[in-house]
């Protein structure tokens, strides 16, 4: 029972560690293209 419980909470663990790497790098990559923005509008 024990081990079953601690199964979950692991498995709910690993899913939510992934998706916090999606959300890390989807906003890294968010914040790159700002950034790549920025630098195009002062270049005019």
């Amino acid at each position: 029972m024990i081990s079953g419980a601690y199964s979950v909470v692991s498995a709910v663990d690993t899913k939510l560690a992934s998706l916090e790497q999606k959300a890390i790098s989807r906003f890294a990559g968010m914040k790159a293209q700002i950034i790549a923005v920025k630098n195009k509008s002062t270049a005019f």
